[in-house]
C-alpha cells in the first residue's frame, strides 16, 4: 500500500514537468512577442549578437508591438457613499430646529483611460555578443497577459515555460 501511495505522489509530482515546453528563437532591435498567453517560465537563456551592448527587458504584455498596457475608459461606474443631510426648519414658536440624517448616497462616475507601461519581469544589459541565464526561484514566474520582451540590438534566446490556465 505505501509503494502504491508513494508512486501516485511521486506521478503528481512529475506532472507539472511534463507540461513544460522548450522555445526559442530571434530578437531584434525593439519589441519580440514570445507569448501572447499567459506562461510560466523557470528558466530563460539571452545572448546578444549585435556585436554591442544590449539591454533587455522582460514585460508581461501581449501586445506584439508595445511594451504599454492600455486601460480604456469607463463610464456609469456607481459610486455610493455614505452623507449627512442637514434639514433646518423654524417652528410655530419661531424656534429653529435642525435634524442631521446619515443617508446612503449613489451618483455616477467615469473613470479616465490611462496608459501606463506594462510589468517589468527582469532587466539586464548583456555585453557585447554575451549571454546570461535568468531562473526564478521556486515554481518560476507568472505572466497574467503574455512575454514580450524589448531589445535594444539583435539576439536570442531560450526559454522553458508552461502555458498557465
Amino acid at each position: 500500500m505505501n509503494k502504491i501511495l508513494a508512486l501516485l505522489a511521486l506521478f503528481a509530482l512529475a506532472l507539472p514537468a511534463l507540461a513544460q515546453q522548450w522555445s526559442s528563437g530571434s530578437l531584434s532591435a525593439g519589441v519580440t512577442r514570445i507569448s501572447a498567453t499567459p506562461i510560466e517560465f523557470n528558466y530563460i537563456q539571452l545572448t546578444d549578437s549585435s556585436g554591442a551592448v544590449n539591454t533587455i527587458t522582460l514585460y508581461d504584455n501581449s501586445s506584439n508591438s508595445s511594451t504599454n498596457v492600455v486601460i480604456p475608459a469607463v463610464s456609469n461606474v456607481r459610486l455610493t457613499y455614505t452623507t449627512n443631510v442637514v434639514t433646518s426648519f423654524t417652528n410655530r414658536a419661531g424656534v429653529v430646529q435642525t435634524a442631521t440624517n446619515a443617508v446612503l448616497f449613489t451618483t455616477t462616475q467615469t473613470i479616465a483611460g490611462t496608459t501606463n507601461e506594462a510589468r517589468r519581469l527582469y532587466r539586464i544589459t548583456l555585453p557585447a555578443n554575451g549571454s546570461a541565464v535568468f531562473e526564478p526561484d521556486g515554481l518560476g514566474l507568472g505572466t497574467s497577459f503574455g512575454l514580450n520582451v524589448l531589445s535594444t540590438g539583435a539576439g536570442s534566446y531560450n526559454l522553458r515555460s508552461a502555458p498557465l490556465p
